[in-house]
Parts: structure tokens; C-alpha cells; sequence
């Protein structure tokens, strides 16, 4: 295995999804009690557990029959002969291992409340991905991701950076997961005719392309709000509302974009959103 084949396979453009959740645990934690170290292993764990994510989603998709070498946004090392499936399969495991070693020194760290959350998140990645029926291929795709990749991850850096899960942090959690929900329904607007093709019943192949595209706006528009009417609740402080500043991004989304565009632009979206919320709350410190 080849670390250009490794690199491919990680997905280098999804982990930015990985980086709002992050971030807003991060600025979340910000305080007292915060562990820059513990934050740190945190990150860590995150990027490790949506790396695996893709690996499984790679393996499952091949064995499914789902990919082929005209598949778009796949690593391609199965379709092409480059790696073994059983090698990937390995990978996979070896990714989880090792996020279960960082975990574990989180636990050690913060309590037993970790550990579920993130068994929950492992156990959630295997759902997403594996069996005969994966929910990836289901219309509660986007639901899946939005609250494995929104308020349980958020909360889970909160509470490993912080030592504590508030209102705040959940909340904060449901934008991010929003924003993040947002850019899976671009990818699959993009996927949807070979979706289709394969008898993946997703969400937004039930929906159609207008539809689908209307919900991608008004995700990526909620998760852009949302913040600023928490901080008018007193839930987040005053400074979230920056978020508002990206909807300068998603008033790109309402023109005539191509449907590849769409993802990069709904990922750009989810960083800044999560990075202005970030900056947000810390300057609420």
C-alpha cells in the first residue's frame, strides 16, 4: 500500500466536515477547565473515526457492486485493482483501533459517558455504511449523519475538552449538524441519477433534483441562522450570530450551479459557518 493509495482513501475533501464540530466543541470548552492536550486527542479521534467512515463506505460500496471507475467522489482503489478488498477491510479496522486507544485515554481522562458516545459514533459509522440495507442508501441518510456529525460530536469535544455538556453545546450541535447534513444532500444531488441507476432510494432521489435542491438551501441557510436566534435566546453568546456572515456563501447555492459545484461550495459553507460560530463564542467568553 502506497501512501498516495492511503491518502486517496482517507477522502481529503470530506474531513473538512470533521472540522466544525471540532472547532465549535472546542470553543465550547473554552474556560476554566479546558485541556488543550485532551482537545488535541480529541481532534484526533474525529479525524480517525471520519477516515474509517470512508474506508467502510469505500469497501461497502465496492462489495455492494455500487462503484465503478466513472463513480465520482470514491478513492478508487478497488475499482481499479489497485488494493485488495480484503486490505481495505483491514484498514478499516486498524482506523478504529486506533481511534478506540484515543478514546480510551479520554475516558480515563473525562468518565464513562465518552465511551458510549462514542460507541454510539462507531456503531453509528457501521450502520451508515454496512449490511444489506445501509442507511447511506436510505432516505434517513442525512438524518444519520446530522446527528452523528452535529450534536453528539459536538457535545463529545465539549465534554473530552471541557469536562461538561451544556444546553449550548447541543444546540451549537444542531446548526453544525445542519450545515454538515447540508453538504451529504449536495453529494448526493450530484449522485443521484446513478443512485438511482443502482436502487438507492435516498432522500433526495425521492424528492427529485428541484426538490433535493431546495432542501440544501434551506439546510445550509438554518445552519447559518440558527446561531444568531440562540444568541437572542441567551442560549449562545451574542457573537454567534457572525454565523450570519455565510449566508453570503449560501445565496451562492440559489444559482444555477452544476451539480458537481455543489458539494465543494456546501463544504465551504460548513467550515466558515462552524469557524465564524467558533470564533463567535470565544469572543462571547
Amino acid at each position: 500500500m502506497s501512501w498516495r493509495q492511503l491518502l486517496r482513501l482517507t477522502r481529503p475533501p470530506t474531513l473538512a466536515a470533521t472540522a466544525a464540530p471540532v472547532l465549535v466543541g472546542g470553543a465550547l470548552a473554552s474556560g476554566p477547565h479546558f485541556s488543550f492536550s485532551l482537545w488535541l486527542v480529541m481532534v484526533a479521534v474525529a479525524v480517525l473515526l471520519q477516515i474509517g467512515a470512508n474506508v467502510i463506505n469505500e469497501y461497502a460500496d465496492f462489495h455492494h457492486g455500487l462503484d465503478s471507475q466513472e463513480s465520482t467522489g470514491i478513492a478508487g482503489v478497488l475499482v481499479s485493482g489497485e488494493m485488495a478488498v480484503g486490505r481495505v477491510a483491514e484498514l478499516a479496522v486498524g482506523v478504529f483501533v486506533l481511534a478506540l486507544c484515543g478514546g480510551l485515554v479520554l475516558v480515563a481522562a473525562r468518565g464513562w459517558p465518552l465511551l458510549v458516545m462514542g460507541l454510539l459514533a462507531t456503531a453509528g459509522n457501521a450502520l451508515y455504511s454496512l449490511g444489506p440495507r445501509p442507511l447511506s442508501a436510505t432516505v434517513v441518510g442525512e438524518a444519520w449523519v446530522f446527528w452523528l456529525m452535529g450534536p453528539l460530536e459536538v457535545i463529545a469535544v465539549q465534554l473530552a475538552a471541557g469536562g461538561e455538556v451544556t444546553v449550548g453545546g447541543l444546540m451549537a450541535g444542531v446548526a453544525v449538524g445542519l450545515l454538515t447534513a447540508a453538504i451529504l444532500v449536495a453529494n448526493h444531488l450530484r449522485d443521484r441519477e446513478g443512485d438511482l441507476a443502482r436502487g438507492r432510494s435516498t432522500l433526495v432521489g425521492r424528492l427529485g433534483a428541484q426538490r433535493g435542491k431546495v432542501l440544501l438551501i434551506a439546510l445550509a441557510a438554518a445552519g447559518s441562522m440558527l446561531p444568531a436566534l440562540f444568541s437572542v435566546l441567551g442560549i449562545l453568546p451574542p457573537w454567534s450570530a457572525l454565523t450570519l456572515l455565510s449566508m453570503v456563501l449560501v445565496a451562492g447555492l440559489t444559482r444555477e450551479v452544476p451539480l458537481p459545484r455543489l458539494l465543494p461550495l456546501a463544504a465551504r459553507i460548513d467550515l466558515v459557518a462552524g469557524g465564524l460560530l467558533s470564533l463567535g463564542i470565544l469572543i462571547g467568553r
